[in-house]
This record gives structure tokens, sequence and C-alpha cells, in this order.
């Protein structure tokens, strides 16, 4: 008997020619020599030397998990086994079902849930969860009656924020022109000059007088 493997590795990818059969890793021996439970792991290429292989829908080629001491289907805390984690079925270690997770109730081809096509659709595990769309929670669209107060709140703010530009526009204007008029009225400011007095010392006159020189004249004989 091939011993079991401990590190995912199987078949021509183990120096030991590990089986995959009751692995922690899945039953299933990959073309690639890996150890797992999907379709990738148990479909096309697998090794059915080293463990379980299968060409069937997915979940029911795998379904047989390792044994144990523990139980991997319900626990005390989780009586349901709803999932935790996301993965459901031969994807998960517990089996667990998608009913009721936070995921979404359909459980995928893959092990996944979810709550869209791609997981209630073509090779949805019923075993683990929910195939049905309809249990797809539907998404409320919203009411006219929230569109029209969204769609008035939108028309006041822009006439609120219309009338502060504008009011704001007059401000400066008035600004501009107060600023203009003290501007003018600071240049036009008459400004009176003192004529000076001829008591103030100055003139602008000159003595047309000449010197007078006395002159001698000759005495006539």
């Amino acid at each position: 008997m091939d011993p079991i493997s401990t590190d995912g590795n199987c078949g021509s990818n183990s120096d030991t020619n590990t089986t995959c059969l009751t692995s922690e890793f899945g039953n299933c021996c990959s073309s690639k020599g890996f150890c797992g439970g999907t379709s990738a792991y148990c479909g096309e290429g697998c090794q059915t030397a080293f463990g379980k292989c299968c060409q069937s829908s997915f979940g029911s080629c795998d379904s047989t998990k390792p044994s144990s001491s523990v139980s991997w289907s319900a626990t005390p805390s989780n009586p349901e086994n709803v999932s935790k984690d996301g993965n459901c079925g031969s994807n998960s270690m517990t089996n667990a079902t998608c009913l009721k997770s936070k995921y979404g109730a359909c459980c995928s081809s893959h092990g996944f849930c979810g709550g869209n096509a791609s997981y209630c659709g073509t090779g949805c595990q019923s075993k683990y969860g929910s195939c049905s769309i309809a249990t797809i929670p539907a998404v409320p669209t919203p009411s006219l009656a929230s569109v029209s107060t969204v769609s008035s709140l939108s028309k006041g703010a822009i006439a609120g924020i219309s009338i502060g530009a504008g009011a704001f526009g007059c401000a400066m204007l008035g600004l501009l022109m107060w600023s203009l008029f003290a501007r003018k009225r600071r240049y036009s400011t008459n400004v009176d000059i003192k004529p000076i007095s001829k008591s103030d010392g100055f003139t602008n006159e000159m003595d047309g007088r000449g010197i007078s020189i006395p002159v001698e004249l000759p005495t006539s004989k």
C-alpha cells in the first residue's frame, strides 16, 4: 500500500509515490501530482493509481473525507455546519453548507458559497445549499418619492449656490465703485495758494533810478 501524502504531493510528483486517499488535502491526485478535492484535481489527467478520480458532475466524486477522531460534519458551536469562510461541500474540510451563510445560499461547482447565477447555476452542489436563483435576496429599487426628494434637494442646493454667488458679485462691485470714487475725490481736492505780500520782505521790482554821483562843472571865464 502506498504511503499517504503528508505534504500535498502525490504520484509522479512524490519521491515516495504517495497516495492522496484519506489525505488531509483531498482524495484526488491531479495530473501534476498534487492532492485535492476539486474538479481541477479529480478531472482530466487525474492519476487513478494514487487516489480517486471521476468525470461526473463536481461534488460527487470526492465526497468522502479523511477519517479522523474529530467529526468533520458538525460541532456543538456550529450544529448546522454553516460555512464560515465561504468554502462549502467538497472544497470544505467540514463539508460545510451555504444555507444561512453570510456569503450566499448556493454552493458552486468549485465549492464556494454565493448568491448569483455563477454559484446557483450549472454544477451547483444542492447537497450543500440551495441551487435556486430565486433564493437570492432582491435588491430594493428606489421609490419615486425618494427620487423626487433627491431631485428637489438638488434643485434647492443649486438655487442656493446661485443666489450666494450673485450676492457676492454685487458686494464686490460695490466695493470697486467705492474705491474708484474715493480715489477721484483724493486727486480732485483744491489747494489754496497764499499770495506773497510786500510786507513779507520780498519784491520782484528793481529801483530804476541810477546812483547819484556829484559832477563838478567847469566855471566860465
